[in-house]
């Protein structure tokens, strides 16, 4: 059922019709993502992002704050944007965050979504920026509203106002003990 789709996908000569075949490809293609998450995981542990921090039983809060960036976030003032990047979203801020927005993209792409892939596209550029500059790039306003398309600037229709989300999947509220210490000995060694 899924081997026209997975072929058409993958942009594999359709003239693959054996199912041996078929499951073969298909398991190097899940082997393959699941070695470049593992990749991108060990990166963020490496350099002690948030997502590094993120135990197994968590790796959840990665897909439900890329939806809530995509769809909410984006359409933050800048004072509320920056306060969502310090507090909610710090294991999208990585290499996890681009593993999984790349893969999103992929999907959103052979679906045909163009807005949903518009969106992914912005929030990658967003965390490419915070990758390479920190807040010195996405922490000036102007800059902020010039790559995201969905700004209050841009659509001031369309604003949200972080406090009027009742229910906030913050990573304050769910990150493990072993961030808080990290974060505490890196603030200690700036003393």
């Amino acid at each position: 059922m899924l081997a026209p789709h997975f072929l058409e996908v993958k942009k594999l000569p359709t003239s693959v019709d054996n199912k041996v075949e078929v499951e073969n490809l298909h398991d190097a293609f899940i082997k393959e993502k699941k070695q470049s998450f593992s990749q991108a995981i060990q990166r963020d542990r490496l350099y002690k992002r948030p997502a590094g921090y993120v135990e197994q039983n968590g790796i959840w809060i990665v897909a439900v704050l890329l939806k809530y960036f995509m769809k909410q976030v984006l359409h933050f003032s800048h004072v509320d944007f920056m306060k969502a990047m310090k507090e909610d979203l710090g294991p999208v801020q990585g290499e996890v965050g681009m593993w999984v927005l790349q893969n999103y993209i992929d999907f959103q792409k052979a679906r045909g979504k163009d807005d949903n892939k518009k969106r992914a596209m912005i929030v990658m550029e967003i965390i490419k920026s915070f990758l390479e500059k920190q807040y010195e790039y996405i922490g000036k306003e102007t800059k902020y509203n010039f790559i995201n398309k969905y700004s209050p600037k841009k659509m001031p229709e369309k604003v949200i106002l972080r406090s009027s989300i009742k229910i906030v999947y913050s990573w304050m509220h769910h990150a493990p003990n072993t961030w808080f210490e990290e974060t505490q000995k890196q603030e200690e060694d700036i003393k």
